[in-house]
């Protein structure tokens, strides 16, 4: 496997960590909103690995996207062609745009909710902000049965076949 190769892959399973993480958070600053805790130690740390594994989710994404991406490399050899191909467009703009403005927006999240004046709005911003994130990203994740879709387990299709090439031999 080639650089390209094992970039994507990571891109590819990091992305169950962070829905996992991402509903966590929900969950957590949901039910702290509703009961009126006090924003405490464990949601902080749930806050601060939320936020870095959408970081280095967003750097191997950059590195798909600036150097590595044939798909990429594709919409921007002729963006007019590009623009008009689902495929294209959802790899070299679309993808990418609505990848951006979740990052950012958990980042200004992040920073307005320690502003918070109350635990309880600390807590609400958080919520509100990681569901409107968490939207933008299941949107735009290739799910498999999209035109652009990929498997949701990168790797496991190339396994399969090749257990049913073993049992016909």
């Amino acid at each position: 496997m080639n650089v390209y190769g094992w970039v994507l892959f990571a891109h590819s399973y990091l992305r169950w960590f962070i829905l996992v993480a991402m509903l966590l958070l929900l969950v957590r600053s949901a039910v702290g909103a509703a009961r009126g805790s006090s924003w405490n130690e464990a949601d902080e740390r749930l806050h601060v690995i939320n936020l870095s594994l959408l970081d280095l989710q967003f750097l191997l994404g950059l590195l798909l996207y600036v150097f590595l991406s044939p798909w990429v490399r594709t919409f921007y050899a002729d963006i007019g062609v590009g623009m008009k191909d689902s495929v294209l467009r959802f790899y070299g703009l679309e993808h990418v745009f609505t990848m951006l403005v979740s990052v950012a927006l958990m980042h200004i999240s992040r920073v307005r909710s320690k502003r918070a004046s109350h635990p309880k709005q600390r807590y609400r911003r958080v919520a509100v902000s990681t569901l409107i994130a968490l939207v933008l990203i299941l949107v735009s994740i290739p799910w498999p049965g999209r035109r652009y879709g990929r498997p949701l387990l990168r790797g496991v299709s190339q396994v399969q076949q090749s257990l049913h090439v073993s049992d016909k031999a």
